[in-house]
């Protein structure tokens, strides 16, 4: 009796033998690369060098603005009181039609630009934005549809995707600007991750020949700074990865 339960049991543990063999891999992979276990009786392992990670700059605050503004000796200042950066967000996915278009609006620019050394630079800070203001839509024909919660919801949505606890604001360094040909060479940096880009701008001077305005439009993509667009019943609807920007600077 005792014998046939023992061969009775011989099976079954030559089948839990087996299955467990086939979920360990035959090797251990080195501390480097990534280890996919999606599928754990399959796993794959990935080399180091063919991980893909985000590049990443150290922030121009460093050298650039340190709490006050480091102005060189002749520059123009921005007067942010007239001066107005504004991004145009549009809604993407299938179900597109009940979402808003939005226009978020920068009043507090901060910079400066010298003409002489072809040089600038100007920041903002994202938890000053606005959201929608009334004037801003009128002005590109868009309904004001949400009332002032929903707005405010709309805006934590958009501190929450740019990370603006981390990543409190927008820099813009100009490494080269040419007023005759009206173009200018920015690195752009959002979420420490940087972009580069010439960008045609058109300037107006005042008599004595000192830069009135500098104004001018492009468009970025979200993922192009590593900022994943918010989206909203599992991506039926989401913001567009590609945003449009329009800026007016003004200068003292």
């Amino acid at each position: 009796m005792k014998k046939n339960i023992q061969w009775a049991v011989l099976p079954l543990l030559i089948l839990v033998a087996a299955c467990t063999l086939t979920q360990v891999p035959n090797t251990i992979p080195p501390a480097s690369g990534t280890w996919d276990s999606n599928n754990l009786v399959g796993n794959i392992y990935l080399p180091a060098e063919k991980t893909i990670y985000p590049t990443t700059t150290p922030p121009l605050r460093q050298n650039l603005y340190s709490g006050k503004l480091m102005v060189p000796s002749g520059a123009s200042l921005i007067n942010p009181e007239k001066s107005i950066l504004t991004v145009h967000v549009n809604k993407a996915g299938f179900l597109s039609f009940l979402g808003h278009q939005h226009i978020v609006a920068s009043r507090n620019l901060d910079g400066w630009v010298d003409e002489a050394k072809n040089q600038g630079y100007f920041s903002f800070e994202i938890a000053k934005m606005t959201m929608d203001e009334p004037v801003l839509l009128k002005g590109k024909m868009l309904p004001d549809e949400l009332n002032v919660s929903e707005k405010e919801a709309t805006k934590q949505n958009m501190l929450k995707m740019l990370d603006a606890k981390n990543f409190p604001d927008v820099r813009v360094s100009i490494t080269s600007f040419d007023p005759k040909k009206s173009m200018i060479h920015a690195k752009i940096i959002v979420k420490d991750q940087m972009i580069e880009r010439d960008l045609l701008v058109k300037v107006t001077k005042s008599a004595n020949n000192k830069i009135n305005t500098i104004t001018g439009e492009t468009s970025l993509k979200l993922l192009d700074f590593s900022v994943e667009p918010f989206s909203a019943l599992g991506g039926l609807l989401s913001v567009n990865n590609e945003i449009s920007i329009e800026w007016n600077l003004n200068f003292k």
